[in-house]
C-alpha cells in the first residue's frame, strides 16, 4: 500500500503544481485585471489589492515549481494548502455578502462565480494540498 500512497502523493502534488502553476502565471501576465478582481471583493484598498496581485501570483508559481521538486514539495504544498483556506474564507465572505464577483482564479476567464462549485474547487485544492503534506511528512519520518 505505501507504493499506492506514494503514486497518489505524486500524482496530486503534479496536479496541485500545474493548478497553481497556471493560476499563477495567468494572474501574473495581467497584474491589472486581477488587481480589479481583488478589488471586486470589497476586503482591501486598491494600494493593498496592488500588492496582493504582484505578491500571491508569485507565491502560486513558486509553489507549483515546488510541487515538482520532491525536497521541496511538502513546503509547497503547505503553501498550496494555505491559500486554498484563505482563498476558500475569501469566496464564503463575497458569497455571504450577496457580492457577485469574478473569482480571478483563473484570470477573467470566469465571468461569474459559481459559489459552490468554487468553493468545492478549493475544498478539494484543501483536501490534496493536505494528503501531500502529511504523505510527505511520513516518508520524512521513515
Amino acid at each position: 500500500m505505501a507504493g499506492g500512497a506514494r503514486i497518489a502523493e505524486s500524482l496530486l502534488a503534479w496536479g496541485l503544481g500545474v493548478v497553481f502553476l497556471y493560476a499563477g502565471f495567468v494572474k501574473l501576465i495581467r497584474p491589472d485585471e486581477f488587481q480589479a478582481d481583488i478589488l471586486s471583493y470589497q476586503l482591501v484598498r486598491s494600494s493593498v489589492a496592488y500588492w496582493i496581485a504582484l505578491f500571491l501570483p508569485a507565491t502560486e508559481v513558486v509553489a507549483g515549481i515546488g510541487m515538482f521538486l520532491r525536497i521541496l514539495r511538502k513546503e509547497s504544498a503547505l503553501i498550496a494548502a494555505v491559500l486554498s483556506v484563505v482563498f476558500a474564507v475569501v469566496l464564503v465572505s463575497a458569497w455571504g455578502r450577496g457580492i457577485d464577483v469574478s473569482c480571478g482564479c483563473f484570470g477573467r476567464a470566469e465571468v461569474k462565480t459559481n459559489y459552490p462549485l468554487v468553493l468545492g474547487r478549493d475544498l478539494l485544492l484543501l483536501a490534496a494540498a493536505v494528503f501531500v503534506v502529511i504523505r510527505c511528512g511520513r516518508a520524512r519520518d521513515e
